[in-house]
């Protein structure tokens, strides 16, 4: 079932411009587009940068301004949400170019690296081994199959791989994701030394801090469990158990804790909104909006 086409002037863009094409058209169509782009990106490194910075400023201003009209403009009869998927497929696509920017900035400071021999080069040398490696077997064992039967390898069990395919997978399973999760790993030395400097006992509220902390982390444990298991859950005393370790720990995780977690999230969303309305309203001060005019 096609989608509704409710925006302004959508469904004429629809028929006209963005319509889909196929055999020879569509080729045409990408080299086309490739093109036109080629010269919007040559058109714009052309310009001066006080020219590029208004232009970055007016491009920032009319987005934010879309979002906020189609949000607060009542549902029934809104002429901009039908570009709301339209327009979130648009940043998705500009989202790989910066992808394709960060690759060529990667490729740019290891080759410097190697070209000028500085200390470490042997590890861009590395990087440019591994995402050579990861690219050829992604690329064969996604769209090798696809060129041909005349290509194609000789299909294996279930349960058994291609040689692209048993390649990709030491590379990616075999390598690249335990290689993250040691990276990720050491950060728990990094949390350990940051607990000890943070629970040191030189004021109240570090106390108080260490407390809490000593009894959540002996609430999630047998051990705990069996320090506490005295004191009566039901009955007469029932009302001792909240003494238990398991349940205090599970009190001041789901209250104390969550609140001050809420509270935290309360403020950072203000922070959030203040600043995106200082990057819409181009009030934000830096390395690049910080350049007069």
């Amino acid at each position: 079932m096609e989608e509704e086409l409710t925006g302004i002037g959508q469904k004429w863009l629809a028929e006209h411009i963005f319509y889909p094409v196929e055999g020879v058209y569509l080729y045409i169509a990408i080299v086309g587009s490739l093109g036109l782009w080629a010269l919007l990106i040559a058109f714009l490194q052309s310009l001066p940068p006080v020219a590029r910075r208004r232009l970055t400023v007016v491009c920032t201003f009319l987005a934010g301004l879309f979002y906020s009209i189609e949000f607060f403009w009542p549902e029934q009869g809104n002429p901009l949400t039908g570009y709301i998927v339209p327009l979130g497929t648009f940043l998705r696509v500009m989202g790989g170019f910066t992808v394709g920017l960060g690759l060529i900035s990667l490729c740019t400071v290891h080759g410097k690296a190697i070209v000028r021999r500085r200390e470490g080069w042997i590890n861009s040398l590395a990087f440019f081994v591994a995402m050579m490696a990861m690219i050829v077997a992604g690329f064969w064992q996604q769209y090798w199959p696809l060129l041909g039967s005349r290509f194609t390898e000789v299909p294996t069990e279930p349960g058994q791989y291609t040689f692209s395919q048993g390649l990709y997978e030491v590379l990616f399973n075999g390598m690249l994701n335990p290689l993250e999760s040691t990276m990720f790993s050491i950060l728990a030395f990094f949390i350990v030394s940051a607990a000890y400097r943070a629970f040191r006992i030189k004021s109240a509220e570090a106390t108080l801090m260490m407390v809490a902390a000593f009894i959540v982390m002996l609430g999630q444990v047998p051990v705990g469990v069996i320090l506490t298991n005295w004191i009566p859950a039901e009955g007469t005393l029932g009302f001792l158990g909240f003494f238990r370790l398991e349940r205090l720990a599970n009190w001041l995780l789901s209250g104390i804790n969550a609140a001050a977690f809420r509270g935290i999230l309360f403020g950072t969303m203000f922070g959030y909104l203040a600043i995106s309305l200082r990057t819409w309203l181009s009030l934000e001060r830096g390395a690049y909006f910080g350049q007069p005019m």
